[in-house]
């Protein structure tokens, strides 16, 4: 009983955290606050994914419109009775774009060929090495097959969650008619 004694206050503590650490195991209190927090910051990042995504596929289809918009000046012979020029064109597509969007930063690419045969060279991406201050700007006159392509380099504001790689997009829009 001698040695007993020393030992005796340690396997008491022993047994009081074994009795707390299981009391701690087995309490449910606090798991509402603790599984929230496990799936809060997955949640926001997917929910920041989201909302970048929708916003790009809105300013695309916004940036489509304002193309095909453009472009019918030019399908029924106005922009080229008129003489325009790139920066006509890129007023004309930017009069019907959302203000988030800045014109100075559009790029306009029109062609045109006489039939739909392969004579218009539309291979070049012009996306990847953007330059809003050169633009291809050739209307053609009427029977012509005209390509008009816009670019815009599109601001990404959540792009470290969004998987979407760099600060921003190159969206485009893409018009192909036969002017009147």
């Amino acid at each position: 009983m001698l040695f007993r004694a020393p030992y005796q206050a340690i396997l008491e503590r022993a047994d009081r955290a074994r009795r707390r650490s299981l009391r701690f195991v087995s309490d449910v209190g606090g798991a509402t606050a603790v599984e929230f927090a496990m799936i809060s910051v997955p949640f926001l990042l997917i929910f920041c994914a989201i909302f970048e995504s929708a916003f790009l596929v809105f300013n695309q289809g916004n940036l489509e419109y304002a193309t095909y918009e453009a472009s019918r000046q030019l399908l029924v012979g106005y922009g080229q009775n008129n003489n325009w020029t790139a920066s006509d064109f890129s007023n004309a597509v930017c009069a019907n774009l959302w203000k988030n969007f800045t014109c100075a930063n559009l790029m306009v690419d029109v062609r045109s060929a006489t039939d739909f045969t392969g004579s218009l060279d539309t291979t070049k991406d012009f996306t990847s090495a953007y330059n809003p201050g050169s633009p291809t700007y050739n209307p053609g006159a009427s029977g012509s097959v005209v390509v008009a392509r816009v670019a815009y380099p599109y601001k990404l504001y959540f792009n470290a969650f969004s998987g979407m790689g760099s600060g921003s997009k190159v969206i485009m829009a893409t018009a192909v008619f036969k002017a009147e």
